[in-house]
């Protein structure tokens, strides 16, 4: 029976089957999977343990968590009255693609910058299909 690990993914961890795998990789940017014959080696593989060296990867972002995706969020606005600026931020992990970080358009308050952040999210939720494991926004 295979075996499929994922170590970077929308969630990481040890499938049966490949279509279980793939809702975990597909459409993720720098997914990395494998398919083995064995369930430790699939184990290893997804925990980072399989270097021969004794070293593992470190899991340095939450993305790749087993429990699912954190997204972290920011809305701002700072200045007074007319001289206002707003913006907002959206941060999935390291270098991802759908990273943002803009000024915001139209009237400049902290309530547009929030909702707009979360308009984003849902799109990039969408994109990366989301729907398929749990995910948290952190604002």
């Amino acid at each position: 029976m295979p075996y499929y690990a994922v170590k970077t993914g929308r969630s990481r961890g040890v499938f049966s089957t490949w279509s279980e795998c793939e809702q975990m990789v597909k459409g993720f940017s720098g997914a990395k999977y494998k398919k083995f014959s064995t369930y430790d080696d699939a184990r290893r593989f997804s925990e980072g343990t399989e270097d021969a060296t004794g070293t593992c990867e470190l899991n340095t972002y939450s993305e790749n968590a087993s429990d699912g995706s954190i997204v972290y969020t920011d809305g701002a606005c700072i200045g007074p009255g007319d001289n206002r600026q707003a913006g907002y931020g959206v941060y999935w992990g390291p270098g991802h693609r759908l990273n943002v970080s803009e000024r915001l358009s139209g009237e400049q308050t902290n309530n547009r910058a929030e909702i707009e952040l979360t308009a984003v999210v849902i799109i990039g939720c969408e994109t990366m299909m989301c729907y398929l494991v749990p995910f948290t926004i952190l604002a």
